[in-house]
């Protein structure tokens, strides 16, 4: 009998510390998930060709010695190399707060890594890195740089959207006269991201007198939900764009 005892205490204890093991595994993932993660990406074009990748991630309560870094690889086979972010002031819409890193934008594959508290975290995409045109997981739509006339007077408006369903409405919601009036531009379907499922959506704003009082953010429709980017409350303007 008391061996059969000492057997039950045995399996009790063991059974305990596979549940303590357990918890602790996934609470680290968990904070992995929460702390940081990628929030958005952009492409920057210049004149002469060259483009470039801003990264927006988005930090959760980050230790007082925190870095995050893109950790990139800028074709198939070189070696990784790591960008170092900046914090900014810029908020998320769940309270984080928003870091920023630009990179070579021919990049295959990228992920985010954060470093801070004796903690190293990342997010790669599930395993499976972000790519070339990955809209990121924080979003449903983001505001893509494009290009102005040569005098400001019309805008090319581009917007990335996630392909939640076939019906959707993506448009640029506007103002020439900060805000005093409200304006819509309907933007189309240019082509499809087969990278993240996402799409490319373009339009027109024109008839723009005074540059310094327009601004616009990115309104995207679907299944009954309506998705923005106003670029984190400060909303796009003719700066945003590069003349050509």
């Amino acid at each position: 009998m008391k061996s059969a005892k000492k057997i039950i205490s045995l399996i009790a204890v063991m059974s305990l510390l596979v549940t303590s093991f357990c918890a602790f595994s996934v609470s680290t993932a968990s904070a992995a998930t929460t702390t940081v993660k990628m929030h958005s990406t952009e492409i920057n074009y210049t004149g002469r060709g060259y483009t470039s990748r801003n990264v927006y991630i988005a930090v959760k309560n980050p230790a007082s010695n925190a870095k995050v870094y893109v950790h990139y690889q800028t074709y198939e086979g070189q070696a990784w190399s790591d960008a170092q972010a900046t914090k900014t002031n810029l908020k998320a819409s769940d309270g984080s707060t928003i870091w920023t890193a630009t990179f070579g934008s021919f990049s295959t594959k990228y992920a985010i890594k954060y470093v801070g508290g004796g903690k190293t975290l990342w997010d790669n995409n599930g395993g499976k890195d972000y790519t070339y045109q990955s809209i990121g997981n924080g979003v449903n739509v983001k505001a893509e740089p494009s290009f102005s006339s040569l005098y400001g007077t019309s805008y090319n408006v581009v917007a990335c959207v996630r392909n939640i369903a076939y019906q959707k409405t993506v448009k640029a919601k506007y103002t020439t006269d900060n805000w005093k009036t409200t304006k819509y531009a309907s933007l189309t379907f240019s082509n499809m991201n087969d990278f993240d499922n996402s799409e490319r959506w373009t339009g027109y704003i024109e008839g723009i007198k005074d540059s310094s009082k327009f601004k616009f953010a990115i309104v995207y429709t679907v299944s009954g939900k309506t998705y923005t980017d106003n670029n984190f409350g400060q909303y796009y303007n003719g700066g945003y764009y590069i003349h050509r």
